[in-house]
């Protein structure tokens, strides 16, 4: 039972401490047992080129990733669930799991349109944990750094509004779709001139991040689900807490600048690959995620030592700007500053983004329509020539040409 004043017992924050460390550790089991699954279903691909191939390895990436977001996302809401009956005494249940399959967004024009009017959030070390001594020069005083504003109130609503107008325009994104960009990945290196077993794992490492990503995102909706049904009574907000064990090189600089603060509770996590960090509820006077990252913090002070230190932890975090920005299909993500210090490079934009990538130019309904036909004419034929294992294919691309005349027909 936490104290008078609202403080956790040393019993109490003990208890959060060995919840964050379990959460962390089956996080880490399920993206094993995701990631395991996808690289085998894509280990097994004979033939990289065979469009009816590539749908099939990539449904059955999906019969193993989205089980496992699915006990992400109980794990999770269990999780939280502890974590605030410790914090404030009273019972806390799981609300139950979130919807796994809607988490990732498709990419539209009309999406596109609205992320590009969200500017970057940057994040200033500024809180209490005094992380700003990472990210500074030796001997340089906080006042005397030219980027740092003083820490006030930030007017959301714009921010808000955006997030309105994102989810009235997003859909869900097909992720048969989303995961045959794996077979992608080879084919764009190999047309660039890859060794063909070098092009193979670069694939299937993209594989591996895919998963990793998705249940990142099962975590990542459930915190924000749960947390929005908690009174401010109990809880004003919630902080990341670091995970440094979990990554060879420690926590990245990005998500030591993060856990420096605490977010509202309507805000959605960013996260960036190979992010480690577990959300901790904040009461109106209990900050157990602040304690959890003190003493994380005191090891990450120790290894950059008083005049910076390696690539990761020393000398390299003095030129790390963190903002929160959007990614089209991901949502919030945790990315470096449009004007970095060490870069100077600007960001692109969302549309820019995606014209740049290997995903090519974005095709509406209409132009989707006949390649999908064509392909489900294909998988019909081989079907009936003695494929039968190509049935769920079949099914795959009738389901998704039914949702193409769907989108054609404005329902």
């Amino acid at each position: 039972m936490p104290t008078a004043d609202g403080q956790l017992t040393a019993a109490e924050l003990a208890a959060v401490y060995a919840l964050v460390q379990t959460q962390a550790a089956i996080r880490q089991q399920l993206v094993d047992l995701a990631a395991g699954g996808v690289v085998a279903a894509f280990r097994a691909l004979h033939d990289w080129y065979d469009g009816l191939e590539v749908i099939l390895a990539a449904l059955q990436a999906l019969r193993i990733v989205q089980p496992a977001q699915r006990r992400m996302a109980e794990v999770t809401d269990a999780y939280l669930s502890r974590v605030l009956t410790t914090m404030t005494g009273r019972p806390y249940r799981p609300i139950g799991a979130v919807d796994v399959t809607r988490l990732r967004r498709e990419l539209t024009e009309d999406l596109l349109d609205v992320i590009d009017e969200v500017a970057d959030e940057e994040i200033i070390p500024d809180g209490d944990l005094d992380v700003d001594r990472l990210f500074r020069e030796p001997g340089e005083s906080i006042e005397s750094r030219p980027d740092r504003a003083p820490a006030e109130p930030v007017d959301d609503l714009p921010v808000i509004r955006t997030r309105d107008r994102l989810r009235q325009v997003a859909r869900p994104a097909d992720m048969v779709e989303v995961y045959s960009r794996v077979a992608a990945e080879y084919r764009w290196r190999v047309s660039n001139g890859e060794h063909l077993a070098r092009a193979r794992e670069a694939a299937l490492a993209r594989a591996r991040a895919l998963a990793e990503t998705d249940i990142s995102l099962a975590a990542q909706q459930q915190e924000y689900v749960v947390m929005g049904r908690v009174p401010e009574t109990d809880a004003i907000g919630w902080r990341r807490v670091l995970r440094p064990e979990l990554s060879k090189g420690g926590s990245c600089g990005l998500c030591i600048v993060a856990a420096d603060r605490i977010y509202r509770k309507r805000d959605l996590k960013a996260i960036h690959n190979n992010c480690h960090c577990i959300v901790v509820p904040v009461g109106s006077a209990a900050d157990p995620g602040f304690q959890l990252n003190r003493e994380d913090l005191d090891r990450l002070y120790k290894a950059a030592g008083s005049t910076g230190g390696g690539k990761r932890q020393g000398g390299a975090l003095k030129y790390v700007r963190a903002v929160i920005t959007e990614d089209g299909e991901l949502g919030p993500i945790l990315a470096e500053a449009p004007q970095s210090v060490r870069t100077r490079k600007s960001r692109r934009s969302a549309r820019q983004a995606v014209e740049q990538s290997r995903l090519g130019r974005i095709l509406t309904p209409e132009e989707r329509l006949p390649g999908l036909l064509r392909q489900a004419d294909n998988a019909r034929r081989r079907y009936e020539a003695g494929e039968t294992r190509l049935a769920p294919a079949i099914d795959y691309l009738d389901r998704i040409i039914d949702e193409v005349r769907a989108q054609m027909a404005g329902v």
